[in-house]
């Protein structure tokens, strides 16, 4: 839904884009209310760092969008340009041997 929301953002779907993010977070919400009572589940890390999860997939330098699309989205969520240079290293990196 995160990953559609942004996708719309590219494609000039404002309105379309907001009420996914919206429902994004009502459904984060939802879900996280229900599972603190439960106790026993894992809980979902913070809603802001799932959204910034999906943005690093589509800015991804190897597997992310095409660069006129990462342009676009870099601008409709005014970015720095500079954000697809100074991205920190990927955490799943193989130890050196």
């Amino acid at each position: 839904m995160l990953r559609d929301s942004f996708l719309d953002l590219i494609l000039g779907q404002h309105d379309r884009a907001e009420g996914l993010h919206r429902l994004a977070i009502q459904l984060y919400t939802r879900f996280q209310t229900a599972v603190e009572p439960a106790g026993e589940r894992v809980a979902l890390p913070p809603f802001d760092d799932l959204r910034q999860a999906v943005l690093n997939e589509l800015l991804d330098p190897e597997q992310g969008l095409l660069p006129e699309y990462k342009a676009r989205l870099i601008t409709e969520l005014g970015l720095p340009p500079n954000v697809l240079t100074n991205r920190p290293a990927p955490t799943n990196q193989p130890t050196s041997k």
